[in-house]
């Protein structure tokens, strides 16, 4: 979900942010459930501006190769 990028918009408004926006990306290993609800969250902070990527794994990057071979997803 988005719970550490959500928990920081209201830091980013007492800092002077006044703009919010959002880029989605969605197609690796989420639910469709997980997804709504990220998308969601989103639309109620009602954002200026919204995209949504769909990701692309491409053939022969290190991604590809963790998906092909069902590794564990690294995360930041």
């Amino acid at each position: 979900m988005m719970q550490e990028p959500v928990g920081n918009i209201p830091n980013a408004s007492r800092s002077g942010i006044r703009q919010c926006r959002f880029d989605l990306i969605a197609g690796f290993r989420q639910t469709l459930d997980a997804w709504e609800q990220n998308a969601e969250q989103a639309i109620a902070m009602s954002p200026e501006h919204m995209s949504l990527y769909l990701l692309e794994i491409h053939e022969g990057t290190p991604l590809a190769e963790q998906v092909r071979n069902r590794q564990p997803y690294p995360r930041p």
